[in-house]
């Protein structure tokens, strides 16, 4: 999944951005448009420009149907702001219990968080329970795996001038390591994306990777779980030819717990269920969970 293949031992860290109005230099906790747009809304009205346009604050402000979150998260992060500045002015503040990162309650930590140690354990129970699924229905049932000979339809050019050709092609590579339950997500997500990628071979030396199509060919990848898309080139599997049945064993199946772990660490159940402030139209990942646990 994203967050564990960018953000783990690798240490990978995406540019620093507000999460409120999408600008380098400062967080959201010290962005000036939190204050100003608030001044707006307290008083029940929509952010505008002198000209009296709507104004646009990162991913707020092009459509009607974000205003519901803008005004969510600007509330929620101007309440933020005034307890910093309220306990920053306190000459003597008594010390309270930290609250725990990932369930919020006070009196514990991550390292020793009940709520935590049982999404853990549901999440390697659902992954596991995936993997089996998409081991029998990928590879036994359908037979796709390196090595399968395959039909592909190659459809090259414009939205009203696609020309479509078949070509005989070999699958080269299946992304087995980072498939997981996430990969079965209908939504997009930008800390799960856990896309398939089917790379072929064809017979005319051509080195492609399937990009449409994929979560009609096989019911355990969602709909969002595409590799790459393009609006030039779609690269579609028509036909299985010889199928192939890789050996994938039960280090695979029970396999990926770290990236759970991952996960837990750099999100708090909260967003897990509706995703961080910027993120628009977060899929449940607590509700995918519990749906093949």
């Amino acid at each position: 999944m994203r967050i564990h293949e960018n953000g783990g031992k690798t240490g990978y860290r995406s540019d620093s951005r507000c999460a409120y109005c999408r600008k380098a230099g400062h967080n959201q906790y010290s962005c000036p448009k939190v204050i100003s747009d608030w001044e707006f809304w307290k008083n029940h009205r929509i952010p505008t420009n002198p000209d009296g346009t709507v104004t646009r604050t990162g991913w707020y402000g092009s459509y009607p149907d974000t205003w519901g979150k803008w005004y969510t998260h600007c509330k929620d992060t101007y309440a933020i702001i005034q307890e910093r500045k309220k306990a920053s002015t306190t000459t003597r503040r008594k010390a309270t219990p930290r609250a725990c990162g990932f369930c919020g309650e006070k009196g514990h930590t991550r390292r020793n968080c009940k709520k935590m140690e049982s999404f853990l354990k549901d999440c390697n129970t659902a992954n596991r329970k995936w993997r089996e699924a998409a081991y029998k229905e990928i590879v036994l049932d359908k037979g796709i795996s390196v090595g399968t000979a395959v039909i592909v339809g190659h459809a090259t050019g414009g939205w009203y001038d696609k020309q479509k050709t078949s070509k005989h092609a070999i699958i080269t590579a299946i992304n087995w390591d980072t498939l997981n339950v996430f990969t079965a997500l209908d939504r997009g997500s930008d800390t799960v994306s856990s896309p398939i990628a089917i790379d072929v071979l064809t017979n005319q030396g051509e080195k492609l990777r399937i990009n449409k199509g994929i979560h009609e060919l096989l019911n355990c990848v969602g709909e969002s779980a595409v590799n790459t898309r393009s609006w030039y080139d779609e690269i579609t599997i028509e036909k299985i030819v010889a199928p192939a049945k890789q050996l994938l064993g039960e280090e695979w199946i029970t396999g990926y717990k770290e990236s759970f772990k991952t996960l837990v660490k750099k999100r708090s159940y909260k967003e897990l269920q509706s995703g961080r402030a910027s993120e628009w139209g977060a899929p449940n990942l607590v509700e995918h969970i519990n749906g093949w646990k």
